[in-house]
C-alpha cells in the first residue's frame, strides 16, 4: 500500500503486551530495498544471540543460518520484516526463511510490511491487510490537531478553517502528510501564512499530487539551516537509526549549526534543530534513536 501507517501499525502489534506474553522471541528487521539474505540473517542473530562474538566473524551463509536455527530452536517467535521491496527473488526469500521453517514449535509468525502488492503475493500465505487513507472526517480531526494544536478558538476561526479544510481534503487521508503539512501551518497561525501555503499548494497540485511532492512541499518551507541538516541525512541508508548526539555532532562538523545566542552551546542548538524536525514530521523517535520516515528519505534524495 502507498499510504503511510503500515510500519506504525506493525509497531503497535510488536509492542503489544499480549504479543510479548505469547512469543518467546520477537525480531524486528528493516529490509527496505536492499534484500540480502546474509545481512538479514546477521540482523536476526543480533536480536536473538546472547554471544555476539559467536557469529560476528562467520562468513559462510550456511553456518550463519545454522547458528540462527540453534538460537530459535524450540522457541515460538515473531519476525517482522519491515518495508520489503524485493519481489523478483523468490529463491532468496526461501533461503532466508529456511532455518525458521525448521522450527518445530507451532504458532510462529512472520509479518511483512510493504508498499507493493507484488511483494505481498510472493510472500503471503494469508490474506494481506491493506492500510489505506483515513476517512475524511477522521482525517480532519487528525489534521486540525497538528494545525491548531488543540486551540479551540483557532479551530473555529472563520478565515483559517476553510483554508485548512481545503488543504486537508487534498491530502487524501495520508496521516504522515497530515502531520507534516499540519505542523507547517502551525508554525505561524496567521491568515497571511496560511494563504501563502494555500497559494503554493494550488500551484503544486497542478504539477503533481503524489505524496513525495507533498512532502517536498513541506521541505521547501523549512528554514535553510534545517534543510541542510535534513538533506545531509539522505546520505545514510533507509531505516538507518541515528544516535541523536552523534547526528548533532555531525551537523556541527558540517557547519550547519549556528548559535544566535553566545551563551548557548552548539550542541544545545543542534538538539533544538533535531527536535524541530521531529515535531514537523521529518523524523520519528524510535527506542531512543531517530529514524527518517521512508517517504521523507525518498523526498530528501530528490531535493
Amino acid at each position: 500500500c502507498r499510504w503511510c501507517g503500515k510500519t506504525t501499525l506493525a509497531r503497535f502489534v510488536y509492542h503489544d503486551q499480549r504479543i510479548k506474553d505469547h512469543f518467546d522471541l520477537r525480531m524486528w528487521v528493516c529490509v527496505s530495498d536492499n534484500f540480502n539474505e546474509k545481512n538479514l540473517t546477521h540482523e536476526m542473530l543480533e536480536l536473538v544471540c546472547k554471544d555476539r562474538q559467536g557469529y560476528k566473524n562467520i562468513i559462510s551463509f550456511d553456518v550463519l543460518q545454522n547458528t540462527l536455527w540453534e538460537e530459535i530452536r524450540g522457541k515460538r517467535f515473531l519476525l517482522i520484516l519491515d518495508d520489503m521491496w524485493e519481489d523478483g527473488n523468490r529463491s532468496g526469500w526461501d533461503k532466508l526463511l529456511a532455518p525458521l521453517k525448521c522450527n518445530e514449535v507451532s504458532g510462529c509468525m512472520v509479518l511483512a510490511t510493504t508498499r507493493r502488492a507484488s511483494v505481498a503475493r510472493i510472500i503471503g500465505t494469508m490474506s494481506k491487510v491493506e492500510v489505506n487513507g483515513l476517512d475524511e472526517t477522521v482525517f480532519w480531526l487528525l489534521f486540525k490537531e497538528w494545525a491548531f494544536l488543540g486551540n479551540e478558538k483557532l479551530e473555529c476561526n472563520p478565515t483559517l478553517q476553510p483554508i485548512g479544510k481545503h488543504i486537508a481534503k487534498a491530502l487524501k487521508g495520508n496521516p504522515l502528510a497530515a502531520r507534516s503539512v499540519g505542523a507547517l501551518l502551525n508554525r505561524s497561525v496567521s491568515f497571511d501564512h496560511w494563504r501563502k501555503v494555500q497559494h503554493k499548494w494550488k500551484f503544486l497540485l497542478k504539477q503533481d499530487d503524489d505524496i513525495l511532492a507533498i512532502l517536498k512541499f513541506s521541505y521547501e518551507f523549512l528554514p535553510v539551516h534545517l534543510q541542510h541538516c535534513f538533506s545531509y541525512c539522505s546520505l545514510f541508508p533507509k531505516d538507518h537509526r541515528f544516535n541523536g548526539k552523534k547526528l548533532v555532532r555531525a551537523w556541527i562538523s558540517q557547519n550547519f549549526v549556528k548559535c544566535e545566542c553566545r551563551a548557548e552551546r552548539l550542541e544545545e542548538t543542534g538538539k533544538q534543530y533535531l527536535d524541530n524536525l521531529v515535531d514537523w514530521g521529518f523524523f520519528e523517535e524510535v527506542e531512543s534513536h531517530y529514524v527518517m520516515h521512508d517517504l521523507m528519505h525518498d523526498s530528501a534524495e530528490k531535493v
